[in-house]
């Protein structure tokens, strides 16, 4: 019987930030470490979108005074993007087709 390598793994977060973007499983190699595995929760979802937000290149800061201020701000923004993303996975779909009854 194949074992669930996430059996016994548990998330740190409180998964406000959305959890694990992308969670990797590690086997360990034969005859290492009793044969344990360990999972590596990645970034969280929230990171992922943040920096999704800012590779779009659509979030800027104007009028900054500084090159350090103008990051602040984008920084602020692109997490601002990603929290509002957050809350919308929280929301049914609008659009969504209807089941039939």
């Amino acid at each position: 019987m194949t074992q669930n390598p996430w059996q016994y793994w548990h998330y740190p977060g409180d998964y406000a930030d959305g959890g694990p973007a992308f969670p990797l499983h590690v086997p360990a190699p034969v005859g290492v470490g009793g044969g344990a595995s360990h999972a590596y929760p990645g970034m969280t979802l929230r990171d992922y979108f943040a920096g999704v937000a800012m590779a779009s290149g659509e979030i800027r800061s104007t009028g900054a005074a500084s090159p350090e201020e103008s990051a602040k701000l984008v920084a602020e923004a692109c997490y601002m993007v990603a929290d509002a993303m957050l809350a919308a996975r929280k929301r049914p779909a609008q659009n969504a087709p209807h089941e039939q009854t």
